[in-house]
C-alpha cells in the first residue's frame, strides 16, 4: 500500500469521471495495465464516490453495472463493431460514430433504395440492458418524440432489433461542437451571440415541454455547416413533474456526468430545476465570449474541482480572455459581463430561471435596451435620473403650449367680439400672470436644489387656480379643465376628476359660445375619466349630455360631434353592445369631413375594432389601413394616435392567429409609447398587457410574465380593483406562471377572472371565452382532464 502513488490514483479517477460512461472501463484497463494494486485503489475510490454522491437515478444499479463492465474486460467494446453491415428497419449500419451513455451511436443509410437518407442509430449495449436502463432508454425516446424544434435533433423511429437490442433512429447531425465551430470559423462576437440565441430558443422549447436536459455542454450542442444548431443526447434528461411539496420546476436528482458544466446544486445533490440548465448554458456562453472556461480546472483533482465550483467567484469574461477574447474586451464589459455572470450565479434564485429570460436579455443587449442583469447598476440609475430630469424640461414646454393656446384663443375672441375687447384683454393678462408664477418654480437657476417634476408643477398650478380667479368663473373653469385634462392624459385620473368636477360646478352665465363650449369640453373630459376607470354608466351620461349640448350649439351634422359619437361607441363596445357600437362609429364617419381628419382617422380605426369583435377581419384590416394612412397625413411619425393605431392593428392580427405579425406591431406600439409617455402611463401598461397575453399564446411564458408583471404593477396604481383590464392583467400573469409549473397557486386566479368576465359581460364575450380557453389549456397541462373538459364546453 505504501508504494501506491496517490496523486496518480486521484488523477486517474478525475480522468474517468470526465469521460463518457462507455469509455471509462477501457481507460482504467489501459492506464492500470499490469498494476492490479493501482487498479484496486482506483476502483475503491470510485466506489466511495458512487456511494456518497448519488449518481444518476439509482446509484446502486449504476455501481453494479460499472463493476460488471470492469469484470467483462474490453470484450464488449470490441463487439460494438460487429453491428456494422447489419440492417435495422430500412437502414443499414455503415460505421461507428461514437460511444456514450449506455450504448453506441452508428451512422446508417437507407437501404430500400427509395431515396438517400442518412440517420444516426443509437443502440443500448446488451451488457447495460438492465430493466432500469431500458426504462431510461425508452424515456429518452418518449422525450424526443415530444420535442419538435429545429434546434433539437429529431427522433424518427425506435424499437427492438431481432437480437433484442433497444434502438433509436435519430437525425444524423454532421457538425461540430459549438465552441469548436466558433473557433474554427473565427466567428465574430455578434455571430457567436446570434448562434447562442438559437441554442437558448431550443432549450426554452424543451423547458416549456417540461423537460430538463441536465447535461448541456459543447459536445451535446452541434453546429452544422449551415449554422443550424442541434442539441443532442437527452439520455439523462428528466420530465418535470408538478408536486404538492415542491414549488415550480424541481426534482431531486444526483450529479450530471460532466463536472465542468455541473451547477452547484448538482454537486450538493439539491433539487435540479430549469435554472440548472441555464447554469450550463451560462458556462458555454462564457466560453464563447472569452474563449476560456470561468474556472481553471486543468490538472485539478475531483475534490479541488468541486470546491472551486462551489466556492470560487468567477471573474468577468472581459477579465478572463484568450487571444480572441482580448479583441472584444471593450464590448464584453458591462452588459455582456453582467449577463454571463448572472447565468452562472452560484445561487440559482439569482440566475435566469429559464432560457427565455436569458434570451430576452440578449435581445435587449442587441437592441440597446436595458438588461435585467444590470438593473441595479450605477449606470442604469444615472440613466433613470436623466429621464426624470427630461420631465422637468418638458414642463416648461407643456405650460408654454397651454399659455400660447389660451392666448390665441382669447385673441381670436377679441377680434370677433369687439364689444368685449376689454374683458378679453383682462383675461389674457390674468392668464399670463398666473402661468408666469407657475412656471417660475421649474426654473433651474432660481430653484437649483430642487428636482422639479411635472407632478409638482401641476399640483402647484392647480392650487393657484383653485385659490384665485373667483371673480372670473369663466376663466377659472377653463383653466381647471385644462389642468384636469392634463392630469387625465398622464394617467392621474383621481386628481383630474377632482379638478374637472370643480370646473363643472362653477356657476357662471352661458351666454357666449366659448363659455358653453368650455362646459362641453369639461364634460367630455370627465366622461373620458369615467370611461378609463370603468364607470361606463356615468361615462355614457356625461357624453350624452355633451352630445345634446353640442347639437344645439353647432347643429346635428357638425363634425364637432364626431368625437362624442366615437366615445359613446367605445363605451358600448366595452359593454358588449356590438351592433350599437358599429352604428355610432359609422355615424362619426358620416359627419367627419376633410377638416376633421383626426376624427375621421379615429372613427375608421374604432370601426375596425367593432368589425374585429364580430370576426370580420378583412373589413377590419382595410379600415385599420385607412386609419393609419390618415394619422400619418396629420401627425409626425411619433404620436400617441399612431401608437394606438399600431396597438389596435396588432390585436386584430392576434385575434386572427397571426402571432408573429401581431408581436412585431405590438413591439412598435410599445416602443412609441415608451418614448411618448412617462414610465407609469396607462397606455404603456395597456401595451405591456397586450404583449404579455400574446407571448402566452406563443408559449413564451417567461417573457409573458415579465411584460404582464410590469403592466399589472402600473394598472394597480391607475385603475379601481374591479376594472376589467386590471382583472385581465392579473389573470394573464397567473396564466404565465401556471404554465411554468406553478399550477396550484395561479389557476384559481384565472378561474376568478373567468367568473368576473362571465358575470360582467356574459359567456359569449371575447374576454370570457379567452379565460375559458386559458383554463382549458392549463387543466390539460396539469393533467386534470375533467376540469379541462368543463371549460372546453364553455368555448
Amino acid at each position: 500500500m505504501g508504494n501506491i502513488n496517490w496523486n496518480k490514483v486521484e488523477t486517474i479517477v478525475d480522468q474517468v469521471l470526465d469521460l463518457p460512461q462507455s469509455e471509462r472501463v477501457e481507460h482504467i484497463h489501459q492506464v492500470c495495465a499490469g498494476n492490479e494494486a493501482l487498479k484496486g485503489e482506483v476502483t475503491k475510490l470510485l466506489n466511495s464516490i458512487f456511494d456518497s454522491e448519488g449518481w444518476l437515478d439509482d446509484p446502486k444499479e449504476f455501481k453494479e453495472g460499472f463493476y460488471q463492465e470492469m469484470a467483462e474486460d474490453a470484450e464488449n467494446i470490441e463487439n460494438s463493431h460487429s453491428l456494422i453491415g447489419k440492417t435495422i428497419g430500412s437502414y443499414t449500419i455503415k460505421e461507428l460514430l461514437g460511444e456514450g451513455g449506455m450504448g453506441q451511436v452508428y451512422l446508417a443509410e437507407r437501404s430500400d433504395g427509395t431515396f438517400e437518407h442518412k440517420v444516426a442509430i443509437k443502440i443500448l449495449h446488451s451488457a447495460r440492458s438492465s430493466p432500469e436502463n431500458i426504462r431510461r432508454f425508452k424515456q429518452e425516446r418518449n422525450i424526443l418524440a415530444g420535442l419538435n424544434h429545429p434546434g433539437i435533433a429529431k427522433l424518427f423511429d425506435g424499437g427492438i432489433t431481432d437480437s433484442g437490442l433497444q434502438y433509436l433512429i435519430m437525425e444524423y447531425i454532421d457538425g461540430k461542437p459549438i465552441t469548436t465551430y466558433c473557433k474554427d470559423n473565427n466567428l465574430s462576437l455578434n455571430e457567436r451571440i446570434k448562434l447562442f440565441k438559437k441554442v437558448l430558443s431550443a432549450v426554452q422549447h424543451a423547458h416549456e415541454s417540461l423537460v430538463i436536459h441536465r447535461d448541456l455542454k459543447p459536445d451535446n450542442i452541434f453546429v452544422t455547416s449551415e449554422r443550424q444548431i442541434k442539441i443532442l443526447d437527452f439520455g439523462i434528461s428528466k420530465l418535470l413533474e408538478d408536486t404538492e411539496t415542491s414549488p415550480g420546476h424541481t426534482l431531486s436528482e444526483g450529479r450530471m456526468l460532466t463536472p465542468k458544466y455541473a451547477a452547484p446544486e448538482q454537486i450538493l445533490e439539491e433539487k435540479v430545476t430549469t435554472a440548472t440548465d441555464v447554469y450550463a448554458l451560462g458556462i458555454i456562453f462564457y466560453e464563447l465570449l472569452s474563449g476560456k472556461h470561468p474556472y481553471d480546472l486543468n490538472n485539478k483533482s475531483y475534490f479541488e474541482t468541486e470546491n472551486i465550483i462551489l466556492n470560487k467567484i468567477p471573474p468577468a469574461p472581459s477579465a478572463n480572455t484568450d487571444s480572441w477574447g482580448k479583441q472584444h474586451r471593450g464590448t464584453l464589459r458591462d452588459d455582456l459581463d453582467a449577463i454571463a455572470l448572472k447565468a452562472i450565479d452560484k445561487d440559482r434564485k439569482e440566475r435566469y430561471r429559464m432560457a427565455n429570460q436569458f434570451l430576452s436579455d440578449l435581445n435587449n443587449f442587441e437592441q440597446g435596451l436595458p438588461v435585467t442583469a444590470q438593473a441595479n447598476s450605477l449606470t442604469y440609475r444615472a440613466k433613470k435620473y436623466i429621464v426624470r430630469n427630461k420631465l422637468s424640461i418638458a414642463v416648461t414646454v407643456i405650460f408654454l403650449f397651454l399659455l400660447i393656446s389660451i392666448s390665441i384663443f382669447h385673441t381670436s375672441r377679441l377680434t370677433q367680439e369687439r364689444n368685449k375687447a376689454q374683458l378679453e384683454a383682462e383675461k389674457a393678462v390674468q392668464i399670463k400672470e398666473l402661468f408666469s408664477e407657475i412656471l417660475q418654480q421649474s426654473d433651474p437657476f432660481t430653484q437649483p436644489e430642487r428636482d422639479i417634476t411635472l407632478s409638482d408643477v401641476l399640483s402647484t398650478g392647480a392650487d393657484k387656480v383653485k385659490n384665485s380667479l373667483n371673480s372670473q368663473p369663466q376663466i377659472k373653469a377653463e383653466l381647471l379643465g385644462l389642468l384636469g385634462g392634463t392630469y387625465a392624459s398622464l394617467g392621474n385620473f383621481k386628481e383630474g376628476e377632482e379638478l374637472l368636477e370643480e370646473a363643472l360646478s362653477l356657476d357662471y352665465p352661458l351666454e357666449l359660445k366659448t363659455e358653453r363650449q368650455t362646459y362641453i369640453n369639461n364634460l367630455t373630459q370627465v366622461g373620458r375619466i369615467y370611461y378609463r376607470t370603468g364607470r361606463f354608466v356615468e361615462a355614457e351620461s356625461a357624453y350624452l349630455k355633451a352630445l345634446e349640448m353640442s347639437k344645439r350649439l353647432h347643429g346635428e351634422e357638425s363634425g364637432n360631434l364626431a368625437g362624442m359619437y366615437i366615445s359613446l361607441a367605445s363605451i358600448y363596445r366595452e359593454e358588449g353592445h356590438l351592433l350599437k357600437t358599429e352604428e355610432f362609429y359609422k355615424r362619426a364617419i358620416e359627419i367627419s369631413d376633410s377638416t376633421h381628419k383626426l376624427l375621421l382617422a379615429t372613427s375608421l380605426g374604432n370601426l375596425a375594432i367593432a368589425y374585429r369583435d364580430q370576426g370580420e377581419y378583412e373589413k377590419a384590416l382595410n379600415l385599420h389601413d385607412r386609419s393609419l394612412k390618415l394619422e400619418y397625413e396629420v401627425h409626425d411619425s411619433l404620436h400617441p394616435d399612431i401608437a394606438s393605431g399600431y396597438n389596435n392593428l396588432a390585436f386584430t392580427y392576434q385575434q386572427m392567429g397571426k402571432y408573429q405579425m401581431a408581436d412585431s406591431l405590438h413591439q412598435i406600439a410599445l416602443s412609441m409609447r415608451r418614448k411618448l409617455f412617462p414610465p407609469d402611463h396607462h397606455h404603456i401598461a395597456s401595451s405591456l398587457v397586450r404583449l404579455g397575453l400574446l407571448k402566452i399564446k406563443q408559449m413564451h411564458t417567461v417573457e409573458a410574465e415579465n411584460y404582464l408583471a410590469e403592466g399589472y404593477q402600473i394598472l394597480q396604481q391607475k385603475l379601481p380593483e374591479d376594472h376589467w383590464q386590471l382583472i385581465s392583467a392579473r389573470g394573464g400573469l397567473a396564466v404565465s406562471r401556471a404554465m411554468q409549473g406553478e399550477f396550484k397557486e395561479n389557476v384559481p386566479i384565472v378561474e376568478e377572472a373567468y367568473q368576473f368576465f362571465n358575470d360582467r359581460f356574459g359567456e359569449d364575450d371575447w374576454r370570457t371565452r379567452e379565460a375559458a380557453a386559458a383554463l382549458t389549456n392549463l387543466y390539460r397541462i396539469w393533467g386534470k382532464t375533467e376540469k379541462a373538459e368543463f371549460y372546453s364546453d364553455k368555448l
